[in-house]
């Protein structure tokens, strides 16, 4: 029996690489770390996401991180001083992530995801942004506070 010579080699899979996305393997994508806090009283949880990230993978992971941070990132001692650093931080990094293309899938790449993620709603169309409402005239007051106290 001879080989068919029309048919083509099989493909060989393989996880995403460099500049593919570490979630859905696709490309093009940006080497970028996206964190959330929960405050615990006295210290604070760290969450980072670190890699090749693609624009529509990225934009769901700010989303959902940057609203974890809203949600719990405010229970600690020192989240008056750290939850900001951070909203800013992760806000940086998406506006780099932002600027990418579409994501188009790469052939043989085996990723967690088959297709880029859902960005979901935006992050003020979600009820925890309510939450810079009341935590905004907070950390306003124990800052007037603080500033009192030193200049007093």
């Amino acid at each position: 029996m001879q080989p068919n010579p029309y048919q083509q080699e099989p493909i060989q899979a393989r996880p995403p690489g460099a500049g593919e996305c570490r979630f859905c393997g696709s490309t093009p994508a940006k080497k970028v770390a996206i964190q959330s806090m929960a405050g615990v009283i006295f210290a604070y949880e760290l969450t980072t996401y670190k890699g090749w990230i693609c624009r529509d993978c990225g934009m769901s992971l700010y989303r959902d991180q940057t609203a974890n941070t809203l949600k719990s990132g405010w229970w600690s001692l020192t989240s008056l001083f750290v939850v900001p650093i951070f909203l800013l931080v992760n806000l940086i990094r998406w506006i780099r992530l932002r600027g990418l293309a579409a994501p188009r899938p790469t052939a043989g790449v085996v990723a967690p995801n088959p297709r880029p993620a859902n960005p979901g709603r935006p992050l003020f169309k979600r009820p925890v942004a309510f939450l810079l409402l009341f935590a905004l005239p907070f950390v306003l007051a124990v800052l007037m506070i603080v500033a009192l106290a030193l200049f007093a």
